[in-house]
């Protein structure tokens, strides 16, 4: 179990308009305390000291999250998930050369980016999100909305008012079940837009098995720091 009780080495104080403390464990594992403007610092204190396991055990889950998925590196070699498949990078000097992938090996060319990876990663996704979302749209006797990629760092996916998806596009390097799951939770919310009772029956009744799914998604969410 990755797991190791260390204290905060940083923390942040932000106050603001708001009516409660609140506490909050950033991406680099920095404690962030919300604060109504003019709150005692003693009360501040007394109340990051009551929350002490709670901190720790946030904390402890982001180290986890951030070790099990590292940033990755252009070189031979070097490993990715792409849609549930281990992918090896292969470099190639070739000129002119375009990214492919052909028997669990990505050829890249050495003088490309991250972002000409990225680009092609979110084409990749972009394909397999258009045929979900189509077929889904039609099973549930929908138009089949707009959507686009987003890169946020801690939402999978969004409905806005008007029906226009948003899917995080670091669901390349999720299971297909897992970006299944995305499309039908953010389809649902054409028919709710709150996580109520009704919303999750039409999910459930198109994924029965969901809270695996999302299950996954949680203890998965480090993928997001692999580019």
């Amino acid at each position: 179990m990755c797991y190791n009780r260390m204290a905060m080495v940083s923390s942040k104080l932000v106050f603001s308009r708001r009516r409660t403390l609140a506490l909050e464990i950033d991406r680099e594992g920095q404690l962030i305390v919300r604060a109504p403007y003019g709150t005692p610092k003693p009360y501040i204190d007394r109340f990051i000291a009551e929350k002490k396991e709670w901190i720790e055990s946030h904390a402890a889950r982001m180290r986890c999250r951030r070790a099990r998925y590292r940033a990755l590196s252009l070189r031979e070699g070097e490993t990715l998930p792409i849609l549930g498949r281990m992918v090896t990078l292969r470099m190639t000097e070739e000129k002119d050369f375009s990214m492919r992938e052909m028997s669990g090996e990505l050829f890249f060319p050495v003088n490309a980016a991250k972002a000409d990876l990225q680009r092609y990663l979110c084409a990749l996704l972009m394909e397999v999100l258009q045929r979900l979302v189509s077929r889904y749209a039609a099973l549930m006797q929908l138009p089949a909305p707009p959507f686009s990629l987003s890169k946020a760092r801690t939402r999978w996916g969004s409905c806005s008012s008007r029906g226009h998806l948003r899917f995080n596009w670091h669901l390349i390097f999720c299971t297909p079940s897992a970006v299944e799951y995305v499309v039908v939770h953010e389809l649902c919310h054409l028919f709710s837009m709150h996580h109520d009772r009704v919303f999750w029956s039409y999910v459930e009744s198109w994924l029965p098995d969901r809270k695996e799914r999302e299950g996954w998604l949680k203890q998965n969410q480090g993928v997001m720091e692999i580019l």
